[in-house]
């Protein structure tokens, strides 16, 4: 199977499992949290859209997609205000603020990581060709 298909595969499937746990009943995500023993879901909001941040930039890269790092923003943030919106349908959920600036803080944090890593690997190199450079004038 083509990479990107299976990377397209494996971002819709996380986008999905994070709708059923968005909008599955509170009492229930209350009692899967119990038993997992999260006391506070905040970093699991933050992880989550970590990981899709993640899967979406592999899977933008996978198609050659120039400025992939702004469309996982955006996409990541419209599937946010999505699961925040559709909460509100709901009788026992509603829509927070505080999750959703959560969601983009792990979307933020996903892209920073990603742009010191660039900017890391960079210096790594620029200094290995100094190095040669340096070598070869001596």
């Amino acid at each position: 199977m083509n990479k990107s298909i299976l990377l397209t595969i494996i971002v819709a499937l996380y986008i999905g499992s994070l709708c059923l746990f968005f909008f599955m009943d509170a009492a229930d995500l209350g009692g899967i949290y119990m038993k997992a023993g999260v006391l506070n879901d905040n970093v699991l909001h933050v992880f989550a859209f970590f990981l899709l941040a993640f899967f979406m930039s592999m899977m933008f890269l996978s198609y050659n997609i120039k400025h992939h790092l702004i469309k996982v923003l955006i996409f990541s943030v419209l599937i946010a205000c999505i699961i925040e919106a559709g909460q509100n349908l709901l009788p026992t959920r509603h829509a927070m603020f505080l999750d959703f600036s959560l969601h983009t803080g792990g979307v933020a944090g996903y892209i920073i990581l990603e742009f010191l890593i660039k900017k890391i690997k960079d210096i790594i190199i620029k200094i290995k060709n100094d190095r040669e450079k340096s070598v070869f004038e001596d």
